[in-house]
């Protein structure tokens, strides 16, 4: 552990994306071990409860950081388009966890209607923590697209970091909000201040969890779905092309897009003129693509010549019809 840590902070030298997560890291690391030690001088159950979070969303970024920096290996025999899909992986990991901190934060709402399991805020660790966050989420702001809809992101690694720092302001905010507000004496400000927050989040983690599930899944990537119906159509009309079948496009990550298809054509036509034809259509929104090229079979095409010669001969009869009336 100690030895990746020692890679990782080498490496966030030359690299702004990882010098991000190793900086929210130790930012963390510090208010952890200062919840650790006021939790056990005061033997406060409810802080080291909380350490439990704290520790749980330093593994996160701890991967978050392996991730980000395997994924910049580059490509290999047994990868050949790189790594690239751990930024998603890892971005799926934030989005799961910050929804789970959305759960933990509308779960401390419900229980703060019981009196005893209810806790009080401490104002000295609250007001660092949101000290941290607030730069934090400063610092991450770039990386982060916040919005109902969670489109196209190349970020999507960071944008998850900056959702678990979200969370964690969230939570600090509605503490000091709850910590001024209950000495007015208002009834149920403490859950309803806590709800709001996990509900805020959970709104925002779910777009980020949907868009990475869909980019590892493998499905048509959204932002080029019409592009490709277009280069589709395309392909037809390229002389000496039959028909394409067995076509499949998906996502490495947000950006970088990978297809396949199958091309049929007439025995007659030149496989490598098609070929760098269909590739070139292509070429604009597809990072690597794969086409294989197969002839016509002989029954196909009589079939399709008989095919070609009956709508002819129906449309010259129509034509002949029309010039006699």
């Amino acid at each position: 552990m100690r030895k990746m840590l020692k890679i990782l902070t080498l490496n966030s030298q030359n690299d702004k994306q990882l010098r991000s997560i190793v900086l929210s890291f130790y930012l963390l690391l510090l208010v952890s071990l200062q919840n650790l030690v006021y939790g056990f001088l005061h033997k406060d159950s409810h802080i080291l409860l909380d350490l439990c979070f704290l520790v749980f969303h330093l593994i996160v970024l701890v991967s978050s950081a392996y991730f980000h920096y395997s994924s910049n290996q580059g490509s290999s025999t047994e990868f050949s388009f790189g790594l690239g899909r751990l930024i998603v992986i890892s971005g799926f990991i934030n989005g799961v966890a910050s929804l789970f901190k959305a759960f933990h934060i509308s779960t401390t709402g419900i229980q703060s209607f019981h009196p005893l399991i209810s806790a009080t805020p401490k104002p000295f660790l609250i007001s660092t923590r949101l000290g941290v966050d607030i730069f934090l989420l400063f610092y991450l702001r770039g990386y982060a697209k916040l919005g109902p809809i969670f489109n196209e992101n190349k970020y999507v690694n960071l944008h998850g970091i900056f959702l678990v720092f979200f969370g964690d302001f969230l939570l600090v905010s509605a503490s000091i909000l709850v910590y001024f507000l209950s000495k007015t004496g208002i009834k149920f400000i403490q859950p309803f201040c806590y709800l709001c927050s996990g509900i805020c989040l959970g709104a925002y983690s779910l777009p980020l969890i949907k868009r990475t599930s869909l980019i590892l899944l493998q499905t048509t990537p959204a932002p080029i779905a019409e592009k490709i119906k277009s280069c589709l159509s395309q392909v037809l009309n390229v002389e000496g092309v039959v028909e394409y079948n067995t076509e499949r496009f998906w996502s490495i990550n947000d950006g970088v897009y990978i297809g396949s298809l199958r091309v049929i054509i007439r025995n007659e036509s030149h496989e490598e003129q098609i070929l760098n034809e269909v590739k070139q259509i292509f070429q604009p929104i597809i990072s690597h693509l794969t086409v294989e090229i197969e002839k016509q079979k002989i029954e196909q095409q009589q079939i399709y010549t008989q095919l070609n010669n009956y709508l002819l001969n129906q449309q010259n009869s129509l034509y002949n019809e029309k010039k006699t009336d």
